[in-house]
């Protein structure tokens, strides 16, 4: 049972960190890092990617990194339909494989590290464990950063 209000309504949130087994990404691997909202069809989180992340180099990171980041969001998506609490362990945690990036649009080359970000993704399609997300990542100022669409295989 999802930990949104019934009827897929969305709930705006305070900010909701994410335990750690929440993902299987961990330490500086980890971009994503908290649930600001969710609803039955869509997130928004906020992340960041660490000074310290192997993507990282004198404070800047390729933009192409932003893909893994909404990838994670996607993931985080999932694990919350399957019942799992934002800040609970991952006791349902089941492997996801991005298996498409259909189309992927990036503002910048490089962005800067430790600046919090906001990733939007909305789920547009499913068809038994193949799963479409449009995704947007934002920088502090709302700019869109990364505007993708992802495609993700639910495991087994």
């Amino acid at each position: 049972m999802p930990w949104w209000p019934a009827g897929g309504c969305g709930v705006a949130l305070t900010e909701r960190l994410l335990g750690e087994d929440m993902l299987p990404h961990s330490g500086p691997a980890r971009l994503v890092e908290a649930v600001l909202e969710v609803k039955e069809d869509r997130l928004t989180c906020r992340g960041r990617v660490p000074g310290a992340s192997a993507f990282a180099a004198g404070g800047r990171v390729p933009a192409v990194a932003l893909v893994e980041m909404a990838a994670q969001a996607v993931a985080v998506h999932r694990a919350l339909r399957l019942g799992v609490e934002p800040s609970g362990a991952a006791s349902v945690r089941r492997s996801g494989y991005l298996v498409a990036i259909r189309s992927a649009s990036l503002a910048a080359d490089d962005v800067a590290t430790d600046v919090p970000l906001v990733v939007d993704a909305r789920r547009t399609l499913q068809a038994g464990p193949l799963v479409t997300y449009e995704v947007r990542v934002s920088g502090p100022g709302s700019e869109a950063l990364l505007t993708a669409t992802l495609s993700l295989h639910a495991g087994g």
